[in-house]
């Protein structure tokens, strides 16, 4: 097995994306490249990059070539072990244990809801942060290596999946522990203390853009919990670049919008909610959200 200590992206280096130098560290340039991100179709996707730019942007910018250039350095560092594998089975072995015992990533349990858990970089300069984060570096140090692997949207605890394995369940939260699809549902049973239903769909793969609202959702969830809602709106920014139809995230961040006194915001989300398809007492209501923002807005001026 390997044992080289992983590179890390020397500042001259410079990774392409979208035509641009993934160099930037303007909390513009990395909104601005979610923004083309998320209107790439599922293939054109890169999921490092993406969820580099999430964690960049929260913590108020930084390289994302950095970023990038960390995962293929840990990809690199176990290539040699992996090239001497003898079935599909086995690379995956040899990855999950230098992924927890030789590199050290494990799930932060005494502080789960620390953002920085949720910000790619953090977690390759820590080597700890929560389910999602720790499978998105399992899942893109393995594509560098040939290895496909996919995430599973599995309730409060996400997954990954081997297409060549099936059946087979990494958990890399507890040190990529192995699991078949029973003991997902004693796990689920466990961290739900049985109120969660199993369904088949919840050890189904799920797509990049869903993997990128998750991470999303758990740092707007994070922040609703703080009160730190512009952060909190922050994150629903992006959400609705990933999903500019969802009516109710855009009603979600307008109540937010008011909350911190941003009424124009606020007046311009409820429109385009009512622009929608909202009928009935959904409509009365967004209507009477316009008309207080309104009145506010009125005063201020």
């Amino acid at each position: 097995m390997a044992s080289s200590t992983p590179r890390s992206c020397t500042p001259e280096r410079s990774l392409s994306r979208g035509g641009e130098a993934c160099t930037a560290a303007d909390p513009q340039y990395l909104r601005g490249r979610f923004a083309e991100i998320a209107a790439a179709t599922e293939e054109a996707i890169d999921l490092g990059e993406a969820a580099a730019l999430i964690g960049l942007e929260d913590e108020g910018g930084g390289r994302v070539v950095d970023v990038l250039g960390a995962l293929d350095g840990l990809a690199e560092d176990a290539r040699g072990a992996i090239r001497c594998a003898r079935s599909p089975a086995d690379r995956l072995d040899r990855l999950r244990g230098i992924f927890a015992e030789q590199w050290g990533f494990s799930g932060n349990e005494g502080d789960y809801y620390d953002p920085a858990n949720s910000c790619l970089h953090r977690v390759l300069e820590r080597r700890i942060g929560i389910p999602i984060s720790l499978s998105v570096v399992l899942i893109e140090v393995a594509r560098r290596l040939e290895i496909p692997l996919r995430g599973v949207g599995f309730p409060t605890h996400f997954l990954v999946a081997s297409p060549e394995l099936p059946g087979v369940f990494i958990d890399p939260f507890h040190g990529g522990l192995c699991l078949t699809e029973t003991e997902c549902v004693g796990l689920l049973a466990r961290l739900t203390r049985g109120r969660a239903p199993v369904d088949a769909r919840c050890l189904q793969p799920v797509s990049k853009r869903y993997i990128l609202g998750r991470m999303l959702n758990n740092l707007k969830a994070i922040y609703l919990s703080r009160g730190e809602y512009e952060r909190a709106i922050a994150a629903l920014d992006r959400l609705l670049l990933l999903s500019p139809s969802a009516a109710a995230l855009q009603r979600e961040r307008g109540l937010l919008r008011l909350h911190v006194h941003d009424y124009s915001g606020a007046i311009a989300d409820f429109e385009v909610c009512l622009a929608g398809d909202v009928a009935g007492e959904g409509a009365g209501e967004i209507e009477a959200l316009i008309s207080a923002a309104s009145r506010r807005l009125t005063l201020r001026h």
